[in-house]
């Protein structure tokens, strides 16, 4: 790719949705960020150890949302994949207004084991979490990351279908999330 290719793509329609898609971004990031707070400070008690947590956790998330844009760019590309997802999302909305039973006390048990588990003490006692305590909150970072870039990336493709568009959004809401996850931390 050379220099005049690069010049051309960025036109003031493109730095526009780039710049529209960080707001879309930041907007849906703010609650993402309270929900990444909360688990992380309830998950980890030692400053340090949030830190970590949320470094490793930034890092898996540009990598799931890159890989993300990239599928998603694929299959927005193909006519049958919009019919069978636009079906989907009627029958949710359906299912969601209509049809919908009530399983809220089951769903809030099984998160309620999640947690259990996910909270156990550490064996040794000491004040710093244990390398697999903190992983776990890495992993469950990693999902909460995997669960809310999921309309992000959604908005993002109703916005543009340039790679280099979508992925620059992308990073600009992971680290606007990631800004306002450590603010609350704190």
């Amino acid at each position: 790719m050379d220099l005049s290719t690069i010049t051309s793509q960025l036109t003031l329609t493109n730095m526009g949705m780039v710049l529209q898609l960080a707001i879309l971004e930041g907007l849906l990031s703010f609650d993402n960020a309270l929900a990444l707070a909360a688990l992380v400070s309830g998950r980890l008690s030692h400053p340090e150890d949030r830190k970590h947590a949320l470094l490793w956790g930034i890092w898996g998330a540009y990598v799931i949302r890159i890989g993300i844009v990239f599928v998603g760019v694929w299959l927005m590309a193909h006519e049958w994949v919009k019919l069978v997802a636009g079906l989907y999302l009627l029958w949710m909305a359906v299912n969601e207004l209509w049809l919908k039973k009530k399983d809220g006390e089951e769903e809030a048990s099984e998160l309620h084991n999640a947690e259990d588990i996910l909270n156990r003490p550490d064996p040794n006692g000491s004040r710093r979490a244990s390398f697999k305590k903190i992983l776990g909150v890495i992993v469950a970072v990693e999902v909460m990351d995997l669960m809310f870039s999921i309309d992000s990336i959604a908005v993002a493709l109703a916005v543009s279908d340039q790679k280099w568009v979508l992925i620059t959004g992308a990073i600009i809401g992971i680290l606007m999330m990631r800004v306002a996850a450590q603010f609350f931390v704190k």
